[in-house]
Formats: C-alpha cells, structure tokens, sequence
C-alpha cells in the first residue's frame, strides 16, 4: 500500500507539472506548478484533505487532479481500516486467557473443566477483590487453569482475570490433564455440560473418573444436573455434588417463609473485601474435649462466629458394619451440625477428627486454648 501511495503521488505530481509548469493561476496570477517541487506539495494537499490549494487550470492537469483526489479517497479508507483491523487485532490478543505455562509449572491449583458463561461467572466470583479494586495487599490467588475443547477464550479485559491459564483438550484427555499438572492440583471444578442432554451426568462422570485416575488426593467439586444419577458417583470418591436445581428449589421454598433470606446467603457465598466468608478450619488435638459453648466464646473474641461441626463417623455399610478401604482401614464420612447443643464435646481421636464451621471477614486463626 505504501507503495501504491508513492506511485499515485510521484505520477500525479509528474503529470501535473508537465501540464501546468506555464499556467498562471487566475486567482493569484502566480504560477503555482513551475516546479516539479511545487507540484510534489499540491498533490500531497490533494492526497490529504481536497482541494485546499492551487488548482489547475487545464482540462488535463484538472482531469489528472480528480484522479489523483478519487485514488485518495480509497488510500485513506484502506489506511484507517488496516489501522483499525490492527488496533482490534492487538487488543483482542491482550484480552485472551493465555495458555498455560510449562508442565510442572504450578501448584496446589484450581482446575476448572469446561467453558461457559458460567464457568466465567466462577472464575469472576474468585476474582471478586480484583473486579471492585479492593484486593488485599500480600494475597496471592490459587491459579486457576481451564480445561476446555475450545482453542481460544476472549474476555472483556484480562487485567480481571490474574493468573488462570488454558488448556485447549478434553477434561477425560491424559495428555490435556497432564498439561493441567493435575498431579499438584488441589481442587478441580466439574461443570454439566447442559448442551448434552441426558448424557450430561455421564460426561461428568467419567472426567471425575478420569481425574481421581491422576490424582486420588484431588478434591473434586462437581455440577449435576439430575439429582437421581447421584446414586452413579458413590464409588467415584467425588467430594461434593452439587444439584442446582435442587439448592434454588430449597432456597425459594425458604425466601417463602423467611422473605429475604436470600440476601443473607448471597452475602456468604460472596468473596469480596465487605463481606463476610463461611471457613472451614480443621481443629488440632489441644481442642479434643473442649465444649462447644467455650470455643464459641473464644471464638466471640475475635470477631468470629462459630456456627457448626463438622465430624467423621465411620461409613457404615448396608448391615450396619464399618466399611473398610484395600488396606483394611476404616473409612469414615463426614457429618455436619450447625449449632449443635453448647455441651458438645469436640473429637480428635483415631475414631474421628473434627473441624469447625465459622463466619468471618477473612480466614481466622483458631483462638488459644
């Protein structure tokens, strides 16, 4: 194009001079092309903004002059779209989730299977404190790494999406988990593929297969879409399962009789700088015996409210006797008591290792003994 440019204004230039060198110009009565300089600076006037300057006077020189400005017309429209085209080019490379560094390169992740407008929603959730500019000083994200079929993700501004990374495969894929460093990963989120249909929990269940394959240690939070396949992820060691459909029919069945109630659990389930967070923290064997009621009031010191327990009590088959692992070990299940009565004493045994539920604004230090 730059060379088109230059032809058009040499060429024009030249044939100008040679058709108006000896023309005056009736309005200055000066002669405005005696110079192929002259010339030269007349056509770039033309070029750039019309007939601003000397105008020739000879039907030729004036035939040549309306060639030149029609040429310039398009010169300037290609100019400003390939400008354009490489403004939106590099702005839109900037706003791509880039692809995951090196395997081996991260640790004790997040790895989110799956992109959707609710996949997005995740991550921005996570990204809570960066998208209102309130991020603590000092804090550092988990990295989160998406595992998806799609070979790019474009986002309004990637500055709001610190440290998540892609890796375009399958999610039941060995190579595109190991890419993922599945094996140093500490929670991976499963999302229903809702376009699937029926076969959406079924999908799910063989990416959280494939993924306890990898890493047994995993903890794996998975999406289901019929309540009634929860029955198919027993064996999977699948750590959470959530039914949507079942937690907003429970939550509407609650801002029912209790209207407004869905505030409050919108405030808990938000991680942002002013709002208070649900934390689990596993208790330490200075705890065991300790009552409810005075780890709720140490608790109270701080600022933090102690609302529930969490304990294991050994999983028990269908005649009632204790289900043991391939190494004859007991295997326990956890059960949650949200305020449970003020005598309850807290357990850290072999028979079972409680942990505690609490509400805070950041994630608190369990209080001295």
């Amino acid at each position: 194009m730059i060379l088109y440019v230059i032809a058009i204004w040499l060429v024009g230039s030249l044939v100008i001079y040679l058709c108006e060198r000896g023309e005056v110009d009736p309005d200055t009565g000066e002669k405005e092309f005696d110079s192929f300089f002259k010339a030269c600076w007349n056509v770039v006037v033309y070029i750039t903004s019309g007939f601003d300057t000397a105008t020739p006077t000879t039907t030729l020189g004036r035939s040549s002059a309306i060639i030149i400005l029609i040429s310039s017309v398009g010169i300037v429209g290609i100019f400003t779209g390939t400008v354009a085209s490489l403004l939106i080019e590099h702005n839109t490379y900037r706003n791509k989730i880039p692809p995951k560094p090196a395997r081996g390169e991260l640790k004790e992740h997040i790895i989110l299977c799956g992109w959707n407008d609710r996949a997005d929603r995740i991550i921005r959730e996570l990204r809570q404190d960066v998208l209102k500019g309130v991020m603590s000083q000092g804090k550092r994200w988990k990295d989160i790494v998406i595992i998806s079929e799609v070979e790019e993700i474009t986002v309004p501004d990637s500055k709001l999406y610190p440290q998540v990374w892609l890796v375009t495969g399958e999610p039941t894929d060995d190579e595109a988990l190991n890419v993922a460093d599945i094996q140093d990963a500490d929670t991976a989120i499963i999302l229903a593929d809702y376009e699937e249909g029926s076969a959406a929990d079924s999908r799910t269940l063989l990416i959280a297969l494939a993924i306890k394959t990898k890493n047994p240690r995993v903890y794996i939070c998975t999406e289901l879409v019929d309540t009634k396949n929860r029955q198919h992820f027993h064996g999977t060691r699948v750590d959470e399962l959530v039914v949507v459909s079942e937690v907003s029919e429970k939550l509407l069945a609650q801002s029912a009789m209790n209207h407004g109630i869905t505030d409050f659990y919108e405030h808990l389930l938000k991680f942002t700088a002013d709002t208070n967070e649900v934390y689990r923290l596993p208790l330490e064997h200075r705890y065991a015996g300790m009552e409810f009621i005075d780890l709720f009031r140490r608790f109270a010191q701080q600022d933090v409210i102690l609302m529930g327990v969490i304990r294991q009590i050994p999983k028990q088959d269908q005649n009632a006797n204790a289900t043991r692992g391939a190494a004859n070990e007991v295997l326990y299940e956890e059960e949650i008591l949200i305020n449970p009565a003020r005598d309850y004493q807290f357990q850290w045994s072999d028979k079972g290792k409680d942990s505690v539920l609490v509400i805070a604004a950041e994630e608190p230090q369990l209080p001295t003994t």
